[in-house]
């Protein structure tokens, strides 16, 4: 599943409840000063593994894994005062497991990372970002990053960081581009200590929260746990990761989507 911030509002898009049962058009609002849960108009695409955003007072749920288990390039935009749903500009590459994010301006929606099962390798794994302006109807292809598979994305000032991912395994890498150049060149930066990919990420006060996610444990075991790093942009603190938090469960029944 996806989810994104409107008005104070947490919007939860689509999912699965296991990994051959199909997708879900749920979408559901959670008030945080009322602590209430509501659904809300249904995604017209059913997905998981999808990515979502708020722009301008939208919100945006896009890629992900439709009900043919197949990757989808779509881009669907919801507007909660008309509750009313709209299809946007696809995407270039079929993307399921992406990764997006907005800029400053929340006028510009960047994506990264994903997998599209139907390509051969080395192909299967989207290394290209893509952008897209809101008031256009296009999307253009930006720098590659090497090995994101399922990535995690956050964009800080101009800049947007691509973490983690899966590439034939667990992929260790964080780095940024430069928004405002197009994110024409990723520049590397210290990785999370945990190789993780499919998680989340959020920022707070100059601060990368990951959040849990998948790796490969021992024994080709299959690990899905809930995992915070931090990496500060403050310089008092200096450029680095540190683990705060970490609750690990090893158990396979534990559905990651």
């Amino acid at each position: 599943m996806a989810a994104a911030v409107l008005d104070g509002k947490v919007y939860v898009f689509g999912g699965t409840t296991c990994d051959n049962c199909g997708s879900m058009a749920v979408v559901e609002k959670y008030d945080p000063v009322s602590d209430t849960w509501n659904v809300s108009s249904s995604l017209p695409t059913p997905r998981y593994r999808l990515a979502a955003v708020s722009v301008n007072g939208s919100l945006y749920a896009i890629g992900g894994t439709t009900n043919d288990a197949a990757a989808s390039n779509i881009v669907e935009v919801f507007n909660p005062k008309l509750n009313q749903w709209t299809t946007d500009a696809p995407l270039i590459h079929n993307r399921s497991g992406l990764a997006a994010s907005t800029v400053d301006d929340q006028q510009t929606i960047w994506v990264v990372g994903g997998r599209n099962d139907n390509l051969p390798p080395p192909d299967t794994y989207i290394s290209r970002t893509e952008s897209h302006y809101v008031s256009t109807n296009y999307w253009i292809e930006a720098a590659e990053v090497y090995g994101s598979g399922i990535a995690a994305a956050v964009t800080y000032s101009t800049r947007f960081h691509a973490i983690g991912g899966e590439y034939y395994g667990v992929s260790a890498q964080h780095g940024w581009c430069q928004t405002s150049l197009q994110c024409s060149e990723y520049y590397p930066l210290d990785p999370p200590p945990t190789l993780r990919f499919d998680a989340g990420a959020v920022i707070v006060n100059n601060v990368i929260y990951l959040i849990g996610g998948e790796a490969a444990g021992p024994l080709n075991a299959t690990e899905f746990f809930q995992l915070v790093v931090v990496f500060s942009f403050l310089a008092s603190l200096g450029i680095s990761w540190t683990l705060i938090l970490r609750t690990q469960t090893k158990s396979p029944e534990m559905n990651p989507f």
